[in-house]
């Protein structure tokens, strides 16, 4: 993550990468998953879990967060925000709003060329859209916080702490059929720096550009 430090201010703005955060996201996801190429850790493991008991994405996505927000209830609590419940509650069922109404109007892509395609737009979009989320700075989603919290608390590094969920996620994803291919390996090892990417030349001079005209 980039180091320089943004004032808490200019919170319409803020509010407004949230806003633009949660479409990207659930853009990406949906993209992802178009693409059968496998979707980042956490989704695979919603998708796994929707596959199997049969209920939409966008209520599973949510439970899950809440048993990650009562982790984060009684762990670190400064982690919690507007951003939290946006993602919490918006990401998955937006996800599967737009998943209908692509389906809708498109068949799904079948052509390896245009399903790598949609995995690397996919990858991209929800790269930004993660960048607009913690650049705003308004609270994480409950399993982006379970990483940082254990590194704090525990010996291991928070770096080693989101592998280990994220792999959990993964293996759990596989074994309840969720689809786990290159996208799952590409979004579990080089997201990050991605993300990082679109926080240095995107998000933070965005925020800062509108800083500088409240001076």
């Amino acid at each position: 993550m980039n180091k320089i430090k943004l004032k808490k201010d200019c919170i319409p703005k803020r509010l407004l990468m949230v806003a633009m955060s949660v479409f990207f996201m659930s853009l990406g996801i949906t993209l992802l998953q178009q693409s059968n190429f496998g979707n980042d850790p956490y989704s695979c493991l919603g998708f796994g879990v929707s596959g199997t008991t049969g209920i939409p994405f966008g209520i599973i996505f949510m439970s899950m967060e809440f048993v990650f927000l009562i982790f984060v209830l009684f762990t670190d609590r400064s982690k919690i925000g507007i951003g939290t419940l946006a993602n919490m509650f918006l990401v998955g069922n937006l996800a599967d709003v737009i998943r209908i109404l692509y389906e809708m109007v498109f068949p799904t892509p079948s052509l390896l060329w245009i399903r790598i395609i949609f995995m690397i737009i996919g990858i991209i979009v929800l790269s930004f859209g993660a960048s607009l989320y913690f650049t705003a700075d308004l609270g994480v989603a409950p399993y982006d916080a379970v990483a940082p919290i254990l590194g704090n608390r525990t010996p291991l590094a928070f770096r080693w702490w989101r592998v280990i969920t994220d792999v959990l996620c993964v293996i759990g994803g596989f074994l309840l059929g969720s689809v786990v291919g290159v996208g799952t390996v590409i979004t579990a090892f080089f997201m990050g720096p991605l993300v990082h990417w679109f926080n240095v030349h995107l998000s933070e001079p965005f925020l800062q550009r509108s800083q500088k005209k409240t001076l």
